[in-house]
This record gives structure tokens, sequence and C-alpha cells, in this order.
């Protein structure tokens, strides 16, 4: 398992310090699954597969053919700035809930709360 977990963190670029973090699985109990010494229980490994978005089965099947996640083929980010932004998407629920929907709404539609975000910013400070 820890093997499936370093390739996910390989492949988003992100650390086991943020993982932990995020999901509040201390960075000893990351080193114990490395080590062999314990094996992660179903709760911990749902807390990881959703910050990584994958389901729970591409820890818990035997092949390594169980998913097949897209991002893991080619890098999910360009640069840092990129990474960045990905990394809020992914944790924080406002960042995620804004996102989605603006899915669905015109460039102009995004520009146009873009600047009244910059407004309330200012206002703010």
């Amino acid at each position: 398992m820890y093997e499936k977990f370093s390739k996910l963190l390989q492949d988003y670029g992100v650390s086991a310090y943020k993982v932990s973090k995020e999901t509040g699985i201390s960075q000893s109990v990351f080193s114990e699954w490395k080590r062999g010494k314990s094996q992660p229980k179903l709760d911990k490994l749902q807390k990881i597969a959703d910050f990584f978005n994958v389901p729970i089965t591409y820890f818990t099947e035997n092949s390594d053919e169980s998913i097949k996640v897209e991002a893991h083929n080619e890098p999910i980010y360009l640069d840092d700035e990129t990474r960045d932004i990905i990394d809020e998407l992914r944790t924080r629920p406002e960042m995620k809930i804004l996102f989605s929907v603006s899915k669905n709404v015109t460039k102009e539609d995004i520009e146009a709360t873009v600047e009244i975000l910059k407004r309330m910013q200012k206002d703010s400070e």
C-alpha cells in the first residue's frame, strides 16, 4: 500500500507532510506504514483517497491496474503557481465550490466576479 501512496505523492507533486496536514493523519503513521510496522485502517485510506480524488479501491485492490488515473500518466501542473492553484482547489471547500459553480458561466462572468472579489479584498485591508 505504501508504494501506491508514494506514487500518488510523486505524481501529484505533494509531500507526505501536506497530506498529513490536510487529512489529520500523523506523519509517524506514514512512517509506520513505510517500515511495514502497521497496516492502514480503512478510515485513513478513505481520507487519503479523498485527498487525491481516487477511489479507495486504488489502495485495496491487489493489481496495480485497479485504477487508471489520467493525471498519473503526465504531470498535472507545469509550474509552482499552477501546483498551488491545484492544491487550493483540492483542499479548500470554498475553492471547490467556486470552481464548480464557475464551470457553467461565461468568461465575462468570471472576470466580473474576480473584480468583485478584488474590491472586497481591498475594502477589508
